[in-house]
Order: C-alpha cells, then structure tokens, then sequence
C-alpha cells in the first residue's frame, strides 16, 4: 500500500509555497542590468560580443539576443548595427528593472514568432481547402490595400487582417485564438523596438510578393503550396529580425 505524502493544509487543501522560475532571457537581462548599476558602467561603454556574452552564460545567441532587445527598450542599452552594443547615456543614475514591478513581461520575441511560423503555415494548408469565394476576395482586396498603403498608418492593420482571414479560412479555432494571439503580443514595446530597428521599405515589398504568392496557392485549393509560400515569408521576417547577429 503506497504511502500518502504529508502537507499542510487549510479547509483541506494543500498549502504550496510560491515558486520562482523567471524566464531565460529575463534572467539573463537582469544580470547585465546590475552589472551596469553595480560596477557602475558609465554611458558609452561597449558591452561585449553577442557571441561572448552567450559563450558566458552559456545560453544560446537568440536567448542573449532577447535579454538585449528587453534592455534596450528599457532604454539602459543601445544597440548600434554594425558597431556593437553600449550603455546608453543617462543609465548611470538608479534604475528599475520594469518586471521586477510588473511581473512576467511574457515569452520573448523569438519565442513567440517560433509558434506563428508553425501556426501560420497550418492555417494556410487548412485554408486552401476551405477558403470561401468571397473570403477569397476579402484577401485579394487587402493585397490592393497594401500595394498603395505598403508602409503607411494603414499597414499594419491591414497586414493584421490579411494572416487573420487566412486563419478564418482554416476553420480552426485553435488556430484563429493562438493567431489572434499572437498578432497581440506583437504590439509589445519589444517588438516596437524590434521593426524600428530592423524593417525597412524594401522589407514590405518582398512580403508583398510573398503574400501574393499565398494568395495564388489558395485560389487554386493548393494547400501544400500555400503553406510552403508562407513558410517562404515567416522565414524572411525571421531573417529579417533574428538572423543580424554581430560577432
């Protein structure tokens, strides 16, 4: 006969004590910040390689890429492209670490883009074989929209709508939620500071093609050929965001 494992209880629940387990990059954030308020760095000091930082604590160069895109939205770092890394002017004063006060900041960039790529390319297979004439017009419509809107205040809502209607077309409902959701973690400061970095007009353009070339594989009911165009564009914005690493 097995023997039950004693706890405390109240009203005859068990009492379990708060465990913290922060997220990798949020650990590695908040060790670079103090070092910067400890030692103190002074404003302008270039912070070592990605690659050595990683090599240091022994995590790998996207998990260190998502400590410093947090660090430099809280404006304790600047990233120079090209140049490197350095601590930004006015951080020599007392900081905050912003979730030490807010909680959780959630999963990191490339943590959440790993899920929309696999998200994104099953809806679209899902679509191909269910998408409806006039869901169909609605995404040639929004492919008119971005040709004379390709970078302007419409654009990103219009982006937004054009992958929301393919995951209407999967009839998935996991698919529409975990979409959605996603697309609203992308208006997160992080990201914020990831496009104003790293997206550029030309960028626009070839999404454009590649969405076109989505839009093609749906209306001829290709599903294998749908999900690999959009496989071709998650992988040039994950090019784009995450594959400028410096040595």
């Amino acid at each position: 006969m097995s023997k039950k494992i004693a706890t405390p209880n109240v009203g005859g629940l068990a009492v379990f004590q708060p465990v913290e387990q922060p997220r990798l990059y949020v650990a590695v954030a908040r060790q670079i910040a103090q070092q910067i308020q400890d030692i103190p760095l002074p404003p302008g000091t270039r912070l070592p390689s990605e690659r050595e930082l990683a090599g240091q604590f022994q995590v790998s160069r996207t998990t260190l890429r998502e400590a410093m895109i947090a660090l430099e939205t809280m404006d304790l770092i600047e990233v120079r492209v090209g140049d490197g890394t350095y601590v930004r002017k006015g951080t020599s004063r007392p900081f905050g670490i912003r979730w030490e006060h807010e909680g959780d900041p959630g999963p990191g960039p490339h943590e959440q883009f790993r899920v929309r790529e696999l998200a994104e390319c099953a809806a679209a297979e899902d679509a191909a074989a269910n998408i409806s004439i006039g869901e169909l017009r609605q995404l040639e419509d929004l492919i008119v929209a971005m040709e004379m809107d390709i970078d302007g205040p419409a654009a990103e809502a219009n982006r937004r709508a054009f992958h929301m209607g393919i995951a209407a077309a999967s009839r998935n409902s996991i698919l529409i939620g975990l979409i959605e959701q996603l697309w609203e973690m992308r208006g997160s400061a992080m990201w914020r500071k990831i496009r104003d970095r790293a997206v550029r007009p030309q960028h626009h353009h070839e999404a454009l093609s590649d969405r076109r070339a989505i839009v093609e594989s749906l209306r001829a009911k290709d599903g294998a050929g749908a999900s690999a165009a959009m496989a071709r564009l998650m992988d040039r914005i994950r090019q784009r965001y995450f594959g400028q690493l410096d040595e």
